[in-house]
C-alpha cells in the first residue's frame, strides 16, 4: 500500500524545549525545497511566554489551541487563526499561557530594533 500523507500520532511525539522564554514544542512536520522552508508545530508557553520583536521572511499560519495571546495589538483565544505576510514584524506574548498550533514557510529573524514605527500584526 502506497501512502502519500504522514501521519504523526499524538504518543509518539514528545515536548522539546523552545528557545524563548517559556517555551516548549512539539515538530509535526518539516520540508525544504527551492523556495520555502516549511516547518509545522505546536508550540506551548507558560505564563510570562514571549516571542520577542520578529519578522517573517515567509508566510506564517497561526491557531490558537488552548489560552491565550496578544499578537501585536491582536488578542487571540481558542478557535482565532492568524495570518501574517511575508516580512511582517510581530511580538507575540502570553500572560497566563498558550498552545497554538503554526506553519512557517521559513524561519523567523528576531530583530534587534522593537521599534513601534514597523509595520505589526
Amino acid at each position: 500500500m502506497n501512502k502519500d500523507h504522514i501521519v504523526i500520532k499524538k504518543e509518539d511525539r514528545e515536548w522539546i524545549e523552545g528557545m524563548f522564554h517559556h517555551s516548549e514544542y512539539q515538530m509535526l512536520y518539516s520540508e525544504t525545497d527551492e523556495e520555502k522552508e516549511t516547518q509545522a508545530f505546536i508550540v506551548r508557553f507558560g505564563p510570562g511566554g514571549f516571542i520577542p520583536y520578529h519578522d517573517h521572511p515567509g508566510r506564517e499560519y497561526a491557531y490558537v489551541i488552548e489560552g491565550t495571546m496578544k499578537v501585536g495589538d491582536d488578542i487571540l483565544g481558542p478557535g482565532d487563526f492568524l495570518t501574517a505576510g511575508k516580512n511582517e514584524k510581530h511580538r507575540v506574548e502570553t500572560e497566563d499561557g498558550v498552545t497554538f498550533l503554526t506553519i512557517i514557510e521559513k524561519p523567523i529573524d528576531i530583530v534587534e530594533d522593537n521599534t513601534e514605527d514597523e509595520t505589526t500584526c
